[in-house]
């Protein structure tokens, strides 16, 4: 993706997160997060090991960085934020069905 497209791309996620506030899941400050940002070349790059803590305020993180993508994890952890799963300290977790055709 050429520079130009990604920075409209950018501007118009950031016009949407702006203006939307996106739900949290339950005991969202125990979940890790993740995002990919909008990173020059033709790689993509997540940023994981986050916590809400890392993140600060949801709707302003958002509407700041515009990401290309985010996420959450399943899992509830001790320790979100830590950089390795041992260090997580894992509490429960989510049942979830990912189903394809």
């Amino acid at each position: 993706m050429d520079d130009r497209t990604r920075e409209y791309l950018k501007g118009r996620f950031g016009d949407y997160y702006r203006r939307a506030s996106p739900a949290l899941p339950p005991d969202a400050n125990l979940r890790e997060w993740g995002h990919i940002p909008w990173t020059r070349g033709s790689g993509t790059t997540m940023l994981r090991h986050q916590s809400l803590y890392d993140l600060g305020d949801v709707d302003t993180f958002f509407a700041d960085n515009a990401p290309r993508h985010a996420y959450f994890s399943a899992a509830r952890y001790d320790d979100p934020g830590a950089s390795t799963m041992s260090q997580k300290g894992w509490r429960s977790a989510d049942l979830v069905f990912d189903l394809d055709a």
